[in-house]
């Protein structure tokens, strides 16, 4: 197992604790820590960097918890850590989807996100939406600090990254009037965890 990111702290009972301390607790037997800064860290990568190919295949689980968004090529470290679980591993991410201003490089559109998990070879099995305290919100779009938290098991390898597009636009072009744009709106919008308003408009 990987995590990248620095270590958490936990409430509760682990108030004292790191997340890596929480998964030996578990009983995970290995546990491997990734970050460029973090000098308890096992590896230290430029995520921004293709990771060695040894590392390819390596770990049965990878934790992001606050990681890809401060990766400047959100390309390449979303591949790495995806190319770095064997099949039949499994793919914990949490990143931020709406406010969080200068906290990181990049707030996300969830559907690009949950795109490229699946063209890549992965199962999403999990996908919601939270509040900075981690209550689970309806919809991510409203103002405030929101976060997705995503689970994906890896079924199959692919030979080559695959970019995803954002295919929405098709539909939106090919749609010959305003009614019929705002229904593709809407049913993307849906799509991503967003509730459409009245305020919203073309």
């Amino acid at each position: 197992m990987v995590v990248s990111g620095h270590p958490a702290p936990l409430s509760a009972d682990f108030r004292t604790s790191t997340l890596v301390d929480l998964l030996k607790a578990r009983g995970v037997t290995e546990v491997v820590a990734l970050d460029l800064f973090d000098e308890r860290a096992e590896l230290r990568f430029d995520m921004n960097e293709r990771v060695p190919a040894d590392y390819f295949g390596r770990f049965g689980s990878l934790i992001d918890i606050g990681s890809l968004e401060h990766v400047f090529d959100t390309r390449q470290c979303l591949e790495n850590c995806l190319r770095m679980l064997s099949v039949g591993g499994w793919y914990f991410l949490h990143v931020p989807v709406n406010g969080y201003f200068a906290h990181g490089l990049h707030v996300f559109n969830p559907q690009g996100i949950a795109d490229a998990v699946r063209l890549n070879g992965f199962e999403i099995r999990e996908l919601l939406f939270t509040d900075l305290r981690g209550r689970r919100v309806a919809n991510p779009a409203r103002h405030g600090h929101r976060l997705m938290w995503l689970v994906a098991q890896k079924a199959v390898e692919v030979a080559e990254f695959v970019v995803p597009q954002q295919g929405y636009w098709t539909d939106f072009y090919r749609a010959t009037d305003a009614a019929q744009r705002r229904k593709v709106q809407s049913d993307y919008w849906a799509g991503v965890g967003r509730k459409r308003s009245t305020t919203d408009h073309l």
